[in-house]
């Protein structure tokens, strides 16, 4: 793992190093205001380093046309986007200049980095799980019980949370949903067997046709339900946990610094900044009280921020 580190850095480090004024370009995905809210933060936090930066941001679908030799970095923002330059570096068509890909889930991340020609790094939608359980031990202390859907993409991920819960004195269940006849038959064993039911992000899950009736069985059942953006909040989950796109815009700046000037930087990282959401109205009527502030400042006190 270290030596594969290394080679990252330094396959990075010998592409950037060309040029002092090396061009980077920001390839946007297409399709939601956060793509261009985070393409904007990164641009900004680049110049605000650099005054005379040269950064552009452009069309996912221009970038994978084809670079020219000036641009050094590409940042790609939006699974879209990723998915789009794997492509086109699997084609040949953007060397192997140096990609960091940011504002994606882990799983689109893992599952495209081995078609490029070059070094990547990514920085991740995907809280990391200890941080999600220690956020569950705070806002329930009483509850033990964690149900958590798994589908086919998040199920790599099963390990990695049971352990972060048994870490923080918590049980986590398991309940594997293969498709849509799986679905409900889990989700009614989720909430029989659990005091607390965890999202994770999974479109064979959790999608348009299914959220809904989710949150309203998690209600109705009295099961805290957990999600991880905004939107779920309003939707009707009580709690969420998840970076904004200017937080993750500013570290996927800092990120690009850090390349520039010969740093070291993981080949994934998990979001750093992040934000506690709480659905008051849902919370008092299932009786609970929980303070957004206070349960941020208890993960940043919790991991020395």
């Amino acid at each position: 793992m270290f030596k594969c580190y290394l080679l990252l850095l330094l396959s990075m480090s010998i592409a950037l190093a060309s040029s002092a004024q090396a061009a980077v370009w920001i390839a946007v995905s297409e399709g939601s205001a956060d793509y261009g809210s985070v393409a904007e933060e990164v641009r900004a936090g680049l110049l605000r380093a650099d005054a005379q930066a040269d950064v552009s941001i452009r069309p996912w679908t221009e970038v994978a046309q084809g670079i020219p030799s000036q641009v050094k970095l590409l940042v790609s923002v939006g699974s879209p986007a990723f998915i789009g330059l794997a492509e086109a570096s699997a084609g040949g068509r953007l060397g192997r200049t140096p990609i960091v890909a940011t504002l994606l889930q882990r799983a689109v991340f893992e599952a495209q980095r081995r078609r490029l020609a070059g070094p990547v790094t990514g920085i991740v939608l995907d809280q990391p799980p200890v941080r999600q359980m220690a956020l569950l031990r705070y806002a329930f202390p009483h509850m033990r019980r964690v149900g958590i859907m798994l589908g086919p993409e998040s199920q790599a991920v099963q390990a990695i949370l049971e352990k972060a819960a048994t870490d923080l004195g918590l049980q986590a269940n398991i309940y594997k949903v293969d498709g849509e006849a799986d679905l409900y038959a889990a989700l009614r064993r989720v909430l029989e067997e659990n005091d607390l039911l965890l999202v994770v992000p999974d479109a064979a899950v959790y999608n348009g046709g299914s959220i809904q009736n989710i949150l309203l069985a998690s209600y109705r059942q009295k099961v805290p339900l957990i999600g991880f953006s905004p939107a779920y909040v309003r939707a009707g989950a009580m709690l969420a946990l998840y970076s904004t796109p200017v937080q993750i815009g500013s570290q996927t700046a800092r990120t690009v610094r850090a390349l520039q000037v010969d740093a070291p930087v993981p080949a994934v990282q998990s979001p750093v900044e992040f934000v506690v959401s709480v659905n008051t109205s849902v919370a008092r009527s299932l009786g609970f009280r929980l303070s957004e502030d206070a349960l941020r400042l208890q993960l940043q006190n919790r991991e020395g921020m």
